[in-house]
């Protein structure tokens, strides 16, 4: 018997879809898995992540979706994960965004990034076009999905949740990304800097949560000293406990989305994800600040708004040379550079004094 109270498990089987020209195959999948006994203490060596150690609980979850102050309270300040059910269930992303409706609407006019289904952080993205991205995804001989910046077409099909609607977390949205993939994909245990409202609209996502204290159990790769984003070089398909024998120590959380759900990520807080079937969604990302500012807040209606009606810093408006997708905050950029400016005394940055200060930067970083 798992450890967790049934009640609060919500376990699930069910059937994940992966489609060939002529034939269909149904695998059910259990989460959060069961914990198999070991008597050798290796308890889910060469097993998927997750299998090593029973979770902590689930992610707290809320059926209606909090206001800005209290969201930063509760959740954004001391980095505690969040899932809104059916925060996005009335949305024109939620009803609209079948494959025929993206082809029709969007499938000549815009690009999309994609990657191979189980993530690899040593290979690139490569760019199609959306309407021949469709017409592959499904193929089981192309195991790709797409992760892109969302076209600024389709931002009015994508509500913004209340709790960012005002203040701090309005003034500092990154981008939004767009997801799609099909048969099961699978990312890398990894963090992003910023943070992220992940909100699906077709099929069904499990989250494994795991706070940044932990991250030393789980061989995560060397950065960058400026480096915002992060990964573990564990495989998650089969943890080879003889490597990494600490995974085990890793406490997680869990949650499964199901369309019209939303988790919010904060930044730098380790996770793993795994789709089935058909899924599509998209995030929101904002930049992280260290206080709230309420600014506007007692002004907002926190009617329904969509991604169309807020700024964003990196946007694809089609037709562009580059897709940027994950590009840092220009305005971190900005402070970096003066605070380098000020340590090192050289007053007025050209750009020749900027390539130094690259160089040295770099050299900082190797050492």
């Amino acid at each position: 018997v798992h450890p967790l109270d049934l009640r609060m498990r919500s376990f699930c089987c069910f059937i994940v879809l992966f489609s060939t020209v002529r034939a269909w195959e149904a695998v059910a999948v259990p989460f959060p898995p069961e914990i198999a006994s070991d008597a050798s203490n290796r308890v889910g060596h060469l097993k998927p992540f997750g299998h090593q150690r029973a979770p902590n609980k689930p992610v707290q979850e809320y059926d209606t979706v909090m206001r800005p102050r209290e969201f930063w309270t509760q959740h954004v300040r001391d980095q505690i994960p969040a899932v809104f059910r059916a925060a996005v269930a009335d949305s024109p992303a939620h009803r609209l965004w079948t494959d025929e409706y993206l082809a029709k609407n969007y499938g000549d006019r815009y690009d999309v990034l994609y990657e191979r289904r189980a993530e690899h952080r040593g290979i690139s993205a490569k760019r199609t076009s959306l309407k021949n991205f469709l017409a592959n995804y499904k193929r089981r001989d192309r195991p790709i999905y797409a992760v892109t910046v969302l076209p600024d077409d389709m931002r009015k099909d994508v509500p913004v949740l209340p709790c960012i609607l005002c203040g701090t977390f309005l003034q500092n949205l990154q981008e939004a990304n767009f997801w799609l993939g099909y048969g099961g994909t699978r990312s890398v245990i990894h963090f992003d800097a910023d943070h992220n409202i992940h909100c699906l609209f077709a099929g069904r996502k499990d989250f494994m949560m795991i706070h940044p204290r932990f991250g030393e159990k789980l061989s995560m790769a060397p950065r960058w000293k400026h480096q915002g984003s992060g990964y573990s070089n564990i495989d998650p398909d089969a943890i080879d406990l003889d490597q990494h024998p600490f995974v085990g120590e890793a406490e997680w959380e869990w949650a499964t989305l199901s369309p019209g759900d939303c988790i919010f990520i904060p930044g730098k807080y380790l996770h793993q994800v795994r789709s089935y079937g058909r899924s599509i969604s998209a995030t929101v990302l904002s930049y992280p600040r260290d206080t709230f500012d309420e600014a506007g807040c007692d002004t907002t209606s926190f009617e329904y708004t969509d991604l169309s009606q807020v700024k964003l810093v990196w946007t694809y408006k089609g037709g562009n040379d580059t897709i940027d997708l994950g590009f840092m905050n220009p305005e971190l950029l900005r402070v970096h550079m003066l605070r380098i400016a000020n340590e090192s005394g050289v007053g007025l940055i050209t750009w020749e004094t900027f390539l130094n200060l690259a160089v040295e930067t770099d050299n900082d970083d190797e050492r």
